[in-house]
């Protein structure tokens, strides 16, 4: 009786184990998006200030975006860029770019979709 238990409980854990470790998210590897964070800085403002207001984006091997660039506020020596995503109200990202660097989000709310933008070692976004 004792042994049924201890093999009752062990099998219970490695169920509920099994199943939280593999409905966890898989991360894909990170998309680069520009070689340089200054020319994607570049890019964007020429964008903003053009015709074509929207940049695309390649999220990941399967998924472009059009970035439509809303508010840019300048205060001391950070730019922070906020706007919608494809035109929609449930999409959104929001980036700031100080001292070369850029750290920000995109985020599909209908979608439960968020992307991290980060500068990485090389000075690529």
């Amino acid at each position: 009786m004792k042994y049924y238990r201890i093999s009752l409980i062990v099998r219970t854990l490695l169920f509920f184990g099994f199943n939280f470790a593999l409905g966890q998210q898989q991360h894909e590897a990170p998309t680069l998006l520009s070689d340089s964070t200054k020319d994607f800085i570049q890019n964007f403002d020429l964008k903003k200030s053009g015709k074509n207001t929207a940049m695309t984006v390649k999220l990941n091997a399967t998924k472009n975006v059009q970035l439509y660039l809303n508010t840019k506020k300048q205060q001391s020596r950070t730019t922070t860029y906020i706007g919608s995503v494809d035109k929609k109200q449930t999409a959104s990202f929001s980036f700031s770019y100080a001292n070369g660097k850029i750290q920000g989000h995109i985020i599909e709310r209908k979608e439960n979709n968020a992307y991290r933008i980060y500068t990485n070692d090389k000075n690529q976004l």
